[in-house]
């Protein structure tokens, strides 16, 4: 039983990798523009998040998409799409960037904007 429990843990960090690499390489070309798709992807997981909680919530037992994949559910690859959408962002924050120091500013202002 362990022998499939690492095969599905390894199958999903490819997949998750296999679904960064493609999110990356399809909106490269508009990380300067601000007509993208991220609302709408963070929409998306935002639902799946939702979907997700109900089904414990609402005990209706066993989430679809655990049960047709066998490894994760709708919220855990929705966490997997925020994760993916935030380090990319962050990224192209960095490149951005013209050095360190700005970048760091930068960041702070982000996080702390209120101080």
């Amino acid at each position: 039983m362990e022998f499939f429990d690492n095969h599905k843990k390894l199958f999903r960090t490819a997949l998750g990798l296999f679904v960064g690499l493609t999110i990356i390489v399809a909106i490269m070309p508009a990380i300067n523009n601000q007509e993208n798709n991220f609302t709408f992807v963070r929409l998306i997981a935002a639902s799946l998040v939702i979907i997700s909680h109900s089904y414990d919530l609402l005990k209706l037992g066993y989430e679809p998409f655990a049960t047709i994949s066998g490894f994760d559910t709708f919220g855990g690859l929705a966490v997997s799409t925020f994760f993916v959408i935030s380090g990319f962002l962050v990224t192209a924050s960095l490149l951005r960037a013209s050095n360190g120091y700005y970048y760091l500013m930068n960041r702070c202002l982000r996080i702390f904007p209120g101080l």
